[in-house]
Protein backbone atom coordinates (compact mmCIF):
# COMPACT_ATOMS: atom_id res chain seq x y z
CA UNK A 1 0.00 0.00 0.00
CA UNK A 2 2.93 2.31 0.79
CA UNK A 3 4.39 1.63 -2.65
CA UNK A 4 1.02 2.42 -4.26
CA UNK A 5 0.73 5.72 -2.38
CA UNK A 6 4.29 6.64 -3.36
CA UNK A 7 3.45 5.97 -7.01
CA UNK A 8 0.31 8.14 -6.79
CA UNK A 9 2.29 10.99 -5.24
CA UNK A 10 4.89 10.76 -8.01
CA UNK A 11 2.18 10.98 -10.67
CA UNK A 12 0.60 13.98 -8.94
CA UNK A 13 3.99 15.69 -8.72
CA UNK A 14 4.59 15.09 -12.42
CA UNK A 15 1.18 16.48 -13.40
CA UNK A 16 1.55 19.56 -11.22
CA UNK A 17 5.05 20.14 -12.60
CA UNK A 18 3.68 20.27 -16.16
CA UNK A 19 0.34 22.00 -15.43
CA UNK A 20 -0.22 25.66 -16.24
CA UNK A 21 -4.05 25.76 -16.24
CA UNK A 22 -6.45 24.97 -13.39
CA UNK A 23 -7.39 21.35 -12.65
CA UNK A 24 -10.15 19.98 -10.48
CA UNK A 25 -9.75 17.23 -7.92
CA UNK A 26 -11.79 14.97 -10.22
CA UNK A 27 -9.21 15.47 -12.97
CA UNK A 28 -6.69 13.75 -10.72
CA UNK A 29 -9.12 10.99 -9.76
CA UNK A 30 -9.73 10.21 -13.42
CA UNK A 31 -6.10 10.39 -14.57
CA UNK A 32 -4.97 8.23 -11.63
CA UNK A 33 -8.03 5.94 -11.96
CA UNK A 34 -8.81 6.39 -8.30
CA UNK A 35 -12.29 5.10 -7.43
CA UNK A 36 -12.18 4.14 -3.74
CA UNK A 37 -13.04 6.59 -1.00
CA UNK A 38 -9.73 5.88 0.75
CA UNK A 39 -7.78 6.55 -2.44
CA UNK A 40 -9.60 9.83 -3.04
CA UNK A 41 -8.96 10.96 0.52
CA UNK A 42 -5.26 10.25 0.04
CA UNK A 43 -5.19 12.35 -3.13
CA UNK A 44 -6.98 15.23 -1.37
CA UNK A 45 -4.61 15.03 1.61
CA UNK A 46 -1.53 15.16 -0.62
CA UNK A 47 -2.93 18.12 -2.59
CA UNK A 48 -3.47 19.92 0.74
CA UNK A 49 0.19 19.27 1.58
CA UNK A 50 1.33 20.70 -1.75
CA UNK A 51 -0.87 23.74 -1.16
CA UNK A 52 0.63 24.33 2.29
CA UNK A 53 4.11 24.28 0.75
CA UNK A 54 3.08 26.89 -1.86
CA UNK A 55 3.69 24.52 -4.76
CA UNK A 56 0.02 24.90 -5.74
CA UNK A 57 -3.09 26.68 -4.50
CA UNK A 58 -5.79 24.18 -3.61
CA UNK A 59 -8.95 26.20 -3.09
CA UNK A 60 -12.70 25.96 -3.06
CA UNK A 61 -14.38 27.87 -5.88
CA UNK A 62 -17.90 29.19 -5.51
CA UNK A 63 -20.25 27.20 -7.73
CA UNK A 64 -18.17 23.99 -7.71
CA UNK A 65 -18.57 21.07 -5.31
CA UNK A 66 -14.88 20.18 -5.53
CA UNK A 67 -11.72 22.13 -4.96
CA UNK A 68 -9.57 23.47 -7.80
CA UNK A 69 -5.81 23.12 -8.15
CA UNK A 70 -4.04 26.27 -9.34
CA UNK A 71 -0.39 25.47 -10.19
CA UNK A 72 2.43 27.82 -9.24
CA UNK A 73 3.57 29.40 -12.52
CA UNK A 74 6.54 31.43 -11.36
CA UNK A 75 9.17 29.17 -12.96
CA UNK A 76 7.02 27.96 -15.89
CA UNK A 77 6.83 31.11 -18.00
CA UNK A 78 9.62 33.07 -19.60
CA UNK A 79 9.82 36.66 -18.35
CA UNK A 80 8.54 38.05 -21.64
CA UNK A 81 6.08 36.60 -24.15
CA UNK A 82 5.68 37.78 -27.75
CA UNK A 83 2.68 37.28 -30.04
CA UNK A 84 3.28 38.04 -33.72
CA UNK A 85 0.66 40.06 -35.61
CA UNK A 86 -0.76 43.54 -36.16
CA UNK A 87 -2.37 46.07 -33.83
CA UNK A 88 -5.37 48.01 -35.12
CA UNK A 89 -7.32 50.95 -33.79
CA UNK A 90 -10.99 50.22 -33.35
CA UNK A 91 -13.58 52.77 -34.42
CA UNK A 92 -13.83 53.47 -30.70
CA UNK A 93 -10.71 55.27 -29.51
CA UNK A 94 -10.74 53.46 -26.17
CA UNK A 95 -10.32 49.99 -27.71
CA UNK A 96 -7.41 48.42 -29.60
CA UNK A 97 -7.55 45.10 -31.46
CA UNK A 98 -4.57 42.83 -32.04
CA UNK A 99 -4.81 40.15 -34.75
CA UNK A 100 -2.10 37.54 -35.07
CA UNK A 101 -1.08 34.06 -34.02
CA UNK A 102 0.57 32.45 -31.01
CA UNK A 103 1.57 29.15 -29.46
CA UNK A 104 -1.55 27.68 -27.82
CA UNK A 105 0.48 26.71 -24.75
CA UNK A 106 1.64 30.30 -24.28
CA UNK A 107 -1.96 31.47 -24.57
CA UNK A 108 -2.95 29.21 -21.68
CA UNK A 109 0.01 30.34 -19.61
CA UNK A 110 -0.74 34.07 -19.77
CA UNK A 111 -4.57 33.98 -20.07
CA UNK A 112 -6.91 32.75 -17.39
CA UNK A 113 -10.05 30.72 -17.83
CA UNK A 114 -13.30 32.32 -16.83
CA UNK A 115 -15.70 29.42 -16.93
CA UNK A 116 -16.01 28.42 -13.29
CA UNK A 117 -19.73 28.62 -12.65
CA UNK A 118 -20.58 31.09 -9.93
CA UNK A 119 -17.29 32.94 -9.65
CA UNK A 120 -16.93 36.66 -10.26
CA UNK A 121 -15.74 36.27 -13.86
CA UNK A 122 -17.70 33.17 -14.87
CA UNK A 123 -19.95 33.23 -17.91
CA UNK A 124 -18.52 30.58 -20.25
CA UNK A 125 -19.61 26.95 -20.28
CA UNK A 126 -17.75 24.67 -17.90
CA UNK A 127 -14.87 22.49 -19.03
CA UNK A 128 -16.44 19.74 -21.17
CA UNK A 129 -14.18 16.80 -20.39
CA UNK A 130 -15.41 14.38 -23.09
CA UNK A 131 -15.09 17.06 -25.78
CA UNK A 132 -11.69 18.15 -24.43
CA UNK A 133 -10.34 14.58 -24.53
CA UNK A 134 -11.56 14.02 -28.09
CA UNK A 135 -10.10 17.31 -29.29
CA UNK A 136 -6.83 16.61 -27.48
CA UNK A 137 -6.44 13.40 -29.50
CA UNK A 138 -6.72 15.46 -32.68
CA UNK A 139 -4.31 18.15 -31.48
CA UNK A 140 -1.81 15.46 -30.54
CA UNK A 141 -1.19 14.54 -34.17
CA UNK A 142 1.88 16.04 -35.81
CA UNK A 143 -0.18 17.49 -38.68
CA UNK A 144 -2.81 19.08 -36.45
CA UNK A 145 -3.78 22.72 -36.93
CA UNK A 146 -6.49 25.10 -35.79
CA UNK A 147 -7.85 27.81 -38.07
CA UNK A 148 -10.56 29.36 -35.88
CA UNK A 149 -9.38 32.25 -33.73
CA UNK A 150 -9.01 32.16 -29.98
CA UNK A 151 -10.37 35.42 -28.60
CA UNK A 152 -8.48 37.04 -25.71
CA UNK A 153 -9.12 40.12 -23.63
CA UNK A 154 -6.68 42.44 -21.88
CA UNK A 155 -8.00 45.21 -19.72
CA UNK A 156 -5.73 47.87 -21.17
CA UNK A 157 -2.55 48.56 -23.10
CA UNK A 158 -0.01 49.24 -20.38
CA UNK A 159 3.57 49.83 -21.48
CA UNK A 160 4.89 48.39 -18.23
CA UNK A 161 3.22 45.01 -18.80
CA UNK A 162 1.69 45.02 -22.30
CA UNK A 163 3.12 46.89 -25.26
CA UNK A 164 3.23 46.69 -29.04
CA UNK A 165 6.53 46.65 -30.92
CA UNK A 166 5.54 48.20 -34.27
CA UNK A 167 8.96 47.51 -35.80
CA UNK A 168 8.72 43.77 -35.15
CA UNK A 169 4.89 43.61 -35.37
CA UNK A 170 4.67 41.89 -32.01
CA UNK A 171 2.52 42.21 -28.92
CA UNK A 172 4.91 42.02 -25.98
CA UNK A 173 3.66 40.82 -22.58
CA UNK A 174 5.87 40.85 -19.49
CA UNK A 175 5.09 37.93 -17.20
CA UNK A 176 7.36 38.42 -14.21
CA UNK A 177 4.44 39.08 -11.87
CA UNK A 178 2.52 35.91 -12.80
CA UNK A 179 2.54 33.42 -9.92
CA UNK A 180 -0.93 31.87 -10.01
CA UNK A 181 -4.01 31.88 -12.23
CA UNK A 182 -5.42 35.16 -10.94
CA UNK A 183 -2.18 36.95 -11.90
CA UNK A 184 -2.51 36.18 -15.63
CA UNK A 185 -3.14 39.45 -17.52
CA UNK A 186 -5.34 37.94 -20.26
CA UNK A 187 -8.79 36.39 -20.24
CA UNK A 188 -9.85 33.65 -22.67
CA UNK A 189 -13.16 34.89 -24.06
CA UNK A 190 -13.55 32.15 -26.68
CA UNK A 191 -11.32 29.11 -27.08
CA UNK A 192 -11.25 27.84 -23.53
CA UNK A 193 -12.01 24.23 -24.49
CA UNK A 194 -9.24 24.24 -27.11
CA UNK A 195 -6.74 25.52 -24.56
CA UNK A 196 -7.91 22.87 -22.09
CA UNK A 197 -7.48 20.19 -24.78
CA UNK A 198 -3.86 21.10 -25.47
CA UNK A 199 -3.20 21.38 -21.74
CA UNK A 200 -4.50 17.81 -21.41
CA UNK A 201 -1.84 16.70 -23.90
CA UNK A 202 0.90 18.51 -22.02
CA UNK A 203 0.10 17.09 -18.57
CA UNK A 204 -0.33 13.59 -20.01
CA UNK A 205 3.00 13.77 -21.83
CA UNK A 206 1.33 12.96 -25.16
CA UNK A 207 1.97 16.20 -27.03
CA UNK A 208 3.93 15.21 -30.12
CA UNK A 209 4.48 18.80 -31.19
CA UNK A 210 6.37 21.39 -29.17
CA UNK A 211 4.61 24.31 -30.81
CA UNK A 212 1.06 24.63 -32.09
CA UNK A 213 0.36 28.04 -33.64
CA UNK A 214 -3.25 29.20 -33.61
CA UNK A 215 -4.88 32.43 -34.81
CA UNK A 216 -5.76 34.91 -32.08
CA UNK A 217 -7.79 38.08 -31.76
CA UNK A 218 -6.99 40.13 -28.67
CA UNK A 219 -9.19 42.99 -27.52
CA UNK A 220 -7.45 45.58 -25.36
CA UNK A 221 -9.47 48.08 -23.35
CA UNK A 222 -13.05 48.71 -22.24
CA UNK A 223 -15.51 51.05 -23.97
CA UNK A 224 -16.28 54.16 -21.98
CA UNK A 225 -19.34 53.73 -19.83
CA UNK A 226 -19.19 49.92 -19.93
CA UNK A 227 -18.56 47.63 -16.99
CA UNK A 228 -15.92 44.97 -17.63
CA UNK A 229 -18.20 41.94 -17.14
CA UNK A 230 -20.92 43.48 -19.29
CA UNK A 231 -18.40 44.03 -22.09
CA UNK A 232 -16.92 40.53 -21.75
CA UNK A 233 -20.35 38.95 -22.06
CA UNK A 234 -20.95 40.96 -25.24
CA UNK A 235 -17.64 39.72 -26.64
CA UNK A 236 -18.49 36.13 -25.75
CA UNK A 237 -21.92 36.33 -27.42
CA UNK A 238 -20.47 37.91 -30.57
CA UNK A 239 -17.72 35.27 -30.75
CA UNK A 240 -20.27 32.45 -30.53
CA UNK A 241 -23.33 33.78 -32.38
CA UNK A 242 -22.18 32.70 -35.85
CA UNK A 243 -24.17 29.66 -36.94
CA UNK A 244 -22.03 26.50 -37.26
CA UNK A 245 -22.08 24.42 -40.43
CA UNK A 246 -24.99 21.97 -40.46
CA UNK A 247 -23.84 18.45 -39.60
CA UNK A 248 -25.32 17.11 -42.83
CA UNK A 249 -23.16 19.53 -44.86
CA UNK A 250 -20.04 18.57 -42.90
CA UNK A 251 -20.77 14.90 -43.61
CA UNK A 252 -21.27 15.65 -47.30
CA UNK A 253 -17.92 17.47 -47.42
CA UNK A 254 -16.26 14.50 -45.73
CA UNK A 255 -17.79 12.23 -48.39
CA UNK A 256 -15.88 14.15 -51.08
CA UNK A 257 -12.51 13.75 -49.32
CA UNK A 258 -10.05 11.15 -50.54
CA UNK A 259 -9.64 9.77 -47.04
CA UNK A 260 -11.84 10.23 -43.99
CA UNK A 261 -9.57 7.98 -41.95
CA UNK A 262 -7.18 10.89 -41.49
CA UNK A 263 -6.24 11.07 -37.83
CA UNK A 264 -6.73 14.82 -37.75
CA UNK A 265 -10.51 14.35 -38.18
CA UNK A 266 -12.42 13.82 -34.94
CA UNK A 267 -13.83 10.32 -34.52
CA UNK A 268 -17.42 11.47 -34.09
CA UNK A 269 -17.34 12.92 -37.63
CA UNK A 270 -15.92 9.84 -39.32
CA UNK A 271 -19.01 7.63 -39.09
CA UNK A 272 -21.25 10.36 -40.51
CA UNK A 273 -18.70 10.88 -43.27
CA UNK A 274 -18.62 7.13 -43.94
CA UNK A 275 -22.40 6.98 -44.38
CA UNK A 276 -22.33 10.11 -46.56
CA UNK A 277 -19.72 8.54 -48.81
CA UNK A 278 -21.87 5.43 -49.31
CA UNK A 279 -24.85 7.64 -50.18
CA UNK A 280 -22.65 9.52 -52.63
CA UNK A 281 -21.74 6.18 -54.22
CA UNK A 282 -25.44 5.32 -54.49
CA UNK A 283 -26.08 8.67 -56.17
CA UNK A 284 -23.22 8.32 -58.68
CA UNK A 285 -23.37 4.61 -59.51
CA UNK A 286 -25.04 4.00 -62.86
CA UNK A 287 -27.83 1.44 -62.53
CA UNK A 288 -28.42 2.46 -58.93
CA UNK A 289 -32.10 3.02 -58.03
CA UNK A 290 -30.93 6.33 -56.50
CA UNK A 291 -28.75 7.42 -59.43
CA UNK A 292 -28.63 11.24 -59.52
CA UNK A 293 -31.73 11.53 -57.32
CA UNK A 294 -30.21 12.62 -54.00
CA UNK A 295 -30.17 16.30 -52.94
CA UNK A 296 -26.50 16.84 -52.10
CA UNK A 297 -25.82 20.48 -51.18
CA UNK A 298 -22.90 20.67 -53.59
CA UNK A 299 -25.23 20.13 -56.56
CA UNK A 300 -26.28 23.18 -58.53
CA UNK A 301 -29.86 23.23 -57.19
CA UNK A 302 -30.42 20.57 -54.51
CA UNK A 303 -34.15 21.33 -54.32
CA UNK A 304 -34.62 19.83 -57.81
CA UNK A 305 -33.63 16.34 -56.60
CA UNK A 306 -36.43 14.28 -55.02
CA UNK A 307 -34.56 12.34 -52.32
CA UNK A 308 -33.45 14.33 -49.28
CA UNK A 309 -29.83 13.62 -48.25
CA UNK A 310 -30.62 13.72 -44.53
CA UNK A 311 -33.38 11.14 -44.96
CA UNK A 312 -30.97 8.87 -46.84
CA UNK A 313 -28.34 9.29 -44.13
CA UNK A 314 -30.77 8.53 -41.28
CA UNK A 315 -32.01 5.44 -43.14
CA UNK A 316 -28.52 4.10 -43.75
CA UNK A 317 -27.64 4.57 -40.10
CA UNK A 318 -30.88 2.79 -39.09
CA UNK A 319 -30.03 -0.12 -41.42
CA UNK A 320 -26.46 -0.29 -40.10
CA UNK A 321 -27.60 -0.47 -36.47
CA UNK A 322 -30.15 -3.13 -37.38
CA UNK A 323 -27.62 -5.27 -39.26
CA UNK A 324 -25.27 -5.28 -36.28
CA UNK A 325 -27.87 -7.45 -34.49
CA UNK A 326 -27.28 -10.17 -37.10
CA UNK A 327 -23.50 -9.90 -37.26
CA UNK A 328 -22.14 -10.17 -33.73
CA UNK A 329 -18.85 -11.67 -34.85
CA UNK A 330 -18.24 -9.90 -38.13
CA UNK A 331 -18.23 -6.21 -38.97
CA UNK A 332 -20.67 -5.23 -41.71
CA UNK A 333 -18.54 -4.15 -44.65
CA UNK A 334 -19.35 -0.94 -46.50
CA UNK A 335 -19.88 -2.90 -49.71
CA UNK A 336 -22.39 -5.27 -48.12
CA UNK A 337 -24.19 -2.42 -46.37
CA UNK A 338 -24.57 -0.48 -49.62
CA UNK A 339 -25.72 -3.58 -51.55
CA UNK A 340 -28.52 -4.23 -49.04
CA UNK A 341 -29.48 -0.55 -49.00
CA UNK A 342 -29.76 -0.46 -52.80
CA UNK A 343 -31.71 -3.73 -52.88
CA UNK A 344 -34.32 -2.12 -50.61
CA UNK A 345 -34.67 0.77 -53.04
CA UNK A 346 -34.65 -1.53 -56.07
CA UNK A 347 -37.59 -3.35 -54.47
CA UNK A 348 -39.50 -0.11 -53.84
CA UNK A 349 -38.78 1.05 -57.39
CA UNK A 350 -39.96 -2.29 -58.82
CA UNK A 351 -43.19 -2.09 -56.80
CA UNK A 352 -43.88 1.58 -57.62
CA UNK A 353 -42.16 2.15 -60.99
CA UNK A 354 -44.41 4.92 -62.35
CA UNK A 355 -44.52 7.01 -59.16
CA UNK A 356 -41.09 6.06 -57.74
CA UNK A 357 -39.66 9.60 -57.66
CA UNK A 358 -42.93 10.83 -56.19
CA UNK A 359 -42.55 8.28 -53.37
CA UNK A 360 -38.91 9.34 -52.82
CA UNK A 361 -39.95 12.96 -52.52
CA UNK A 362 -42.18 12.39 -49.48
CA UNK A 363 -40.52 11.08 -46.32
CA UNK A 364 -43.97 10.07 -45.01
CA UNK A 365 -44.14 7.52 -47.81
CA UNK A 366 -40.56 6.40 -48.33
CA UNK A 367 -39.68 6.39 -44.62
CA UNK A 368 -42.26 3.82 -43.41
CA UNK A 369 -41.70 1.60 -46.48
CA UNK A 370 -37.95 1.51 -45.83
CA UNK A 371 -38.35 0.78 -42.10
CA UNK A 372 -40.93 -1.91 -42.83
CA UNK A 373 -38.51 -3.80 -45.11
CA UNK A 374 -35.61 -3.41 -42.66
CA UNK A 375 -37.69 -4.72 -39.75
CA UNK A 376 -38.76 -7.82 -41.68
CA UNK A 377 -35.15 -8.61 -42.56
CA UNK A 378 -33.58 -11.85 -41.36
CA UNK A 379 -30.08 -13.30 -41.34
CA UNK A 380 -31.07 -15.42 -44.32
CA UNK A 381 -32.01 -12.27 -46.27
CA UNK A 382 -28.56 -10.78 -45.75
CA UNK A 383 -26.78 -13.54 -47.61
CA UNK A 384 -29.52 -14.70 -49.99
CA UNK A 385 -28.94 -14.57 -53.75
CA UNK A 386 -32.61 -13.59 -54.27
CA UNK A 387 -32.74 -10.90 -51.58
CA UNK A 388 -34.34 -8.37 -53.94
CA UNK A 389 -37.17 -10.76 -54.81
CA UNK A 390 -37.80 -11.36 -51.11
CA UNK A 391 -38.17 -7.62 -50.50
CA UNK A 392 -40.53 -7.18 -53.45
CA UNK A 393 -42.65 -10.09 -52.26
CA UNK A 394 -43.12 -8.42 -48.86
CA UNK A 395 -44.26 -5.18 -50.46
CA UNK A 396 -46.71 -7.16 -52.60
CA UNK A 397 -48.08 -8.87 -49.50
CA UNK A 398 -49.33 -5.53 -48.12
CA UNK A 399 -50.25 -3.98 -51.49
CA UNK A 400 -53.98 -4.42 -50.90
CA UNK A 401 -53.79 -2.50 -47.65
CA UNK A 402 -51.51 0.35 -48.70
CA UNK A 403 -52.24 2.20 -51.94
CA UNK A 404 -49.96 5.06 -52.96
CA UNK A 405 -51.99 7.05 -55.48
CA UNK A 406 -50.57 10.58 -55.88
CA UNK A 407 -52.52 13.81 -56.13
CA UNK A 408 -50.38 15.82 -58.51
CA UNK A 409 -50.14 19.58 -58.18
CA UNK A 410 -51.76 19.76 -54.74
CA UNK A 411 -50.42 20.21 -51.25
CA UNK A 412 -51.71 16.80 -50.23
CA UNK A 413 -49.72 14.15 -52.05
CA UNK A 414 -51.77 10.97 -51.67
CA UNK A 415 -55.32 9.81 -52.32
CA UNK A 416 -56.98 8.42 -49.22
CA UNK A 417 -57.12 4.82 -50.47
CA UNK A 418 -56.34 1.65 -48.54
CA UNK A 419 -56.04 0.83 -44.86
CA UNK A 420 -52.84 2.86 -44.39
CA UNK A 421 -52.05 6.23 -45.96
CA UNK A 422 -49.03 8.57 -45.55
CA UNK A 423 -51.38 11.56 -45.19
CA UNK A 424 -52.41 10.43 -41.73
CA UNK A 425 -48.94 11.06 -40.29
CA UNK A 426 -49.11 14.09 -38.02
CA UNK A 427 -45.45 14.96 -38.49
CA UNK A 428 -42.31 13.95 -40.36
CA UNK A 429 -40.30 13.24 -37.21
CA UNK A 430 -38.15 10.10 -36.98
CA UNK A 431 -40.37 8.82 -34.17
CA UNK A 432 -43.54 9.19 -36.26
CA UNK A 433 -41.90 7.61 -39.31
CA UNK A 434 -40.75 4.57 -37.33
CA UNK A 435 -44.21 4.27 -35.76
CA UNK A 436 -45.73 4.21 -39.26
CA UNK A 437 -43.20 1.57 -40.31
CA UNK A 438 -44.32 -0.55 -37.35
CA UNK A 439 -47.93 -0.16 -38.50
CA UNK A 440 -46.97 -1.59 -41.90
CA UNK A 441 -45.21 -4.44 -40.10
CA UNK A 442 -48.40 -5.14 -38.12
CA UNK A 443 -50.37 -5.29 -41.39
CA UNK A 444 -47.80 -7.70 -42.84
CA UNK A 445 -47.98 -9.96 -39.78
CA UNK A 446 -51.80 -9.97 -39.97
CA UNK A 447 -51.66 -10.95 -43.66
CA UNK A 448 -49.35 -13.88 -42.89
CA UNK A 449 -51.52 -14.94 -39.95
CA UNK A 450 -54.65 -14.97 -42.13
CA UNK A 451 -52.86 -16.91 -44.85
CA UNK A 452 -51.73 -19.54 -42.35
CA UNK A 453 -55.24 -19.73 -40.87
CA UNK A 454 -56.81 -20.31 -44.28
CA UNK A 455 -54.69 -23.33 -45.11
Amino acid sequence: MTFELTSIKEKIDKTVELAYMPLTTSDFFRSLRIRTRKGKDQVRQYLEELSTSGYIKYEAVRGLKEKVIFPNLNAKIQKEVEFEGRLFKNNREDILIFVGYADIELIGKISRVIGFRGNAEGFQRMKQRSWVLELSRVLGKSRAFLFTSIVLYFEQMDNEQISYDAGKSKLVIKTGDIHYEQDKPGLIVDGQQRCHAYHELVISGKNNVDYLAVPIVAILGIPKGKKKMEFLKELFINANKSKPLPKSLIDQLLATMESIDDRTIVESSKKGGQFARLIKDADEKEGSPLYNLISFDYKEDPSKYPFNFRVAQMQLKFLYERLKDYSTRKIISDTHLLDIYLDIYNAIKKRYPEIYEFVLDDVRAIGPLFIFIVKTMSTEDLYSSNRLDRFVERLDRISHFIELVPIRGQRRKWEDIGEWNPEKLESRSAIMIEKAGNELLDIYIEVIRNEEGGQ
